[in-house]
């Protein structure tokens, strides 16, 4: 999958809740990697219908984002954090163009 159209990024007290008090990553911050811009934001599919999305914030952290698609553009956040050294190894393979 290359390219993910969000619309919106729907939140609620539980996936807020989880994101913040299990990984330090504010709303804003997830808000900030999903909606940069496509070309750097690389989607992978994953179980269950969800979405693995690597991208980077401002400030070049990337992070990593599971959305579950709701249709029409809207996602539901499962769960964001920091990427892990695998899944940088795969994003920077990607922006090189040695991985699609």
């Amino acid at each position: 999958m290359s390219q993910l159209d969000i619309k919106k990024i729907r939140w609620d007290g539980f996936n807020a809740t989880h994101i913040w008090e299990r990984h330090n990553i504010t709303r804003e911050q997830v808000e900030e990697a999903c909606y940069g811009e496509s070309r750097f934001i690389k989607v992978e599919e994953t179980y269950n219908n969800r979405l693995l999305v690597l991208a980077p914030r401002g400030n070049n952290q990337l992070l990593a984002v599971v959305l579950v698609p709701e249709g029409n553009g809207v996602y539901y956040p499962v769960t964001a954090r920091p990427t892990k050294r695998q899944e940088r190894n795969r994003y920077t393979s990607w922006r090189k163009g040695g991985e699609e």
